[in-house]
């Protein structure tokens, strides 16, 4: 079967890593981020993992590789297994959403995570005390402005097949990606690939 990979596109504190995090423990889906192969390069090169480090890592290799050079290692890493069903948390740029469906065509689907209240989402920041994350509102505000420049995400939420809105609780958002397209077809993947190892006598994980 050809894998079915979710990409996952939000503003900070929007919820991304949620989503993805209930995909994996609801639907055994595989999860990934972009994040953490930033944060990973930002490791070897001795640096703090501050949101200002992150961005200038990120734009250091966009320059020299690419602007879709963490969507091709992502779908590289992905390839390099037999995983049936992915989520991908932080697609970020037009770049990587365009690297992902021109690889993966329609196997490939784009979800928004929305908050419309930018405060809310800069409560849930400081609720998580990450060292990446702003500590105050106007830094917050800063940040914004510079990951708009420098990756267009406004142009990437456009191209989302699916929004699920995060403005609520946990459970909220849980009942709505369950209310969501995304839900079976994503799930179904790894169920049906279950079903067929199954049939064929393969121990499952």
């Amino acid at each position: 079967m050809p894998t079915n990979v979710v990409g996952v596109v939000g503003r900070n504190g929007a919820g991304k890593d949620a989503v993805v995090d209930y995909l994996h423990d609801r639907c055994g889906v595989v999860k990934l981020s972009a994040g953490d192969l930033v944060r990973a390069i930002a490791e070897q090169e001795q640096l703090e993992p501050t949101r200002a480090n992150l961005h200038a890592v990120s734009l250091q290799i966009m320059q020299r590789e690419g602007q879709d050079i963490f969507a091709r290692r992502l779908i590289a890493s992905i390839e390099d297994h037999d995983w049936q069903a992915v989520a991908v948390s932080g697609v970020r740029s037009p770049h990587d959403a365009g690297a992902f469906k021109v690889y993966y065509g329609d196997n490939f689907r784009l979800v928004h995570v929305r908050v419309g209240d930018s405060e809310r989402r800069f409560q849930r920041l400081q609720g998580r005390e990450a060292s990446r994350d702003p500590e105050s509102w106007a830094a917050f505000r800063e940040q914004e402005r510079r990951e708009e420049e420098h990756f267009q995400i406004s142009n990437t939420i456009a191209l989302a097949d699916v929004t699920i809105d995060n403005h609520g609780t946990k459970a909220d958002l849980h009942r709505r990606i369950e209310a969501s397209p995304i839900w079976g077809w994503i799930c179904d993947a790894v169920r049906e690939t279950r079903l067929e190892q199954a049939s064929r006598g393969l121990v499952l994980d």
